[in-house]
């Protein structure tokens, strides 16, 4: 998105580029690293090889979110809830990233990020 000032406003400089909402999520760490030279790395998920992902909260509950320059963004990622022995009945494909908390940060999406995480774990 890029906002759009009235005509007889001028923007800021750092608000003449496009932006984008972006929410945060904190990595759950999975089975503990057995390197001894990185024994506080982050390991992604012994049977999926996906890293599980938790909506970071503030205090009062809400989402932590924030808008940032596109130009900081990466590349686009895909998430997908994360279901437990049973799936929550009120699940939709609408609202499903609305009513979860927990998320699979998939990386067989991107064949870039799947090659990135392939070779980060060698």
């Amino acid at each position: 998105m890029r906002p759009v000032p009235h005509p007889s406003l001028k923007l800021i400089p750092c608000l003449e580029t496009f932006v984008a909402y972006v929410q945060r999520f904190d990595v759950i760490p999975q089975a503990p690293s057995t390197s001894v030279s990185s024994p506080k790395r982050l390991q992604p998920d012994p049977v999926t090889g996906m890293y599980l992902l938790k909506r970071s909260l503030r205090s009062d509950g809400s989402r932590l979110g924030d808008i940032v320059p596109l130009l900081q963004c990466r590349v686009p990622i895909e998430i997908t809830p994360r279901f437990y022995g049973k799936a929550d009945t009120r699940l939709a494909k609408e609202n499903s990233l609305e009513i979860s908390s927990e998320f699979w940060l998939n990386k067989y999406f991107h064949k870039e990020l799947f090659w990135g995480f392939h070779l980060a774990q060698d």
